[in-house]
């Protein structure tokens, strides 16, 4: 379910749910010995998408990029991906003296920006991201309706976690257990209670 904000930016529900349930399994034993043999797709990992329509006006959007913490934002047309800003286009913007950043969200950014489905495997996402030299990869279903957006931060924090998930010290893996879940808590991913929850068995 899509939150509609200001200005008419979208921000798709969910925020981090992806990296709690992947959170989820490392805290289990059982499933923690899998964990690093798994091959990840991009839903595993993606997160949720920003969208603007395409006539919004890109002063406004620009704003959303401080006040959502977001580094990229999908422009939208009829429902359907259009292009992607990200906060380097902005700054490319205002280099080039488009100071005053006039014109609708579809004026920068990339038109028609390489998508990828949400079972893409990870690796695969990474070739894109490394030959295309961009930071992040919309998702889309098969009417180009974006669901998600995978960036290079969710490729770092999946090989965080498959670090963790390899920790052979029972108490540095519950610490690093602890600073993760706290992070997911803290923005509402998880509840304090499931946190608690969480780490309450001990590691084995």
């Amino acid at each position: 379910m899509a939150k509609v904000g200001p200005q008419g930016w979208q921000r798709m529900s969910g925020q981090n749910a992806s990296r709690a349930q992947l959170l989820r399994r490392i805290c289990d034993p059982l499933q923690r010995a899998e964990f690093s043999r798994t091959c990840f797709i991009a839903s595993d990992i993606m997160g949720p998408p920003v969208t603007v329509d395409s006539v919004v006006a890109l002063r406004d959007v620009v704003a959303f990029f401080p006040a959502k913490q977001v580094r990229h934002i999908l422009v939208v047309k009829r429902g359907k991906l259009a292009a992607i800003i990200s906060d380097r286009d902005v700054l490319k913007a205002l280099w080039k003296g488009q100071g005053k950043l006039s014109g609708a969200a579809s004026s920068i950014g990339t038109v028609d920006p390489t998508t990828a489905a949400p079972r893409t495997p990870i690796d695969t996402l990474v070739s894109m991201m490394l030959n295309g030299k961009f930071s992040a990869v919309p998702i889309v279903d098969s009417g180009s309706q974006p669901l998600g957006i995978v960036s290079w931060l969710d490729l770092l924090w999946l090989l965080k976690l498959i670090q963790i998930a390899n920790t052979p010290e029972a108490d540095k893996l519950q610490r690093s257990l602890q600073r993760e879940i706290r992070q997911l808590v803290a923005t509402e991913a998880l509840s304090q209670a499931e946190g608690d929850s969480l780490l309450a068995p001990a590691p084995v």
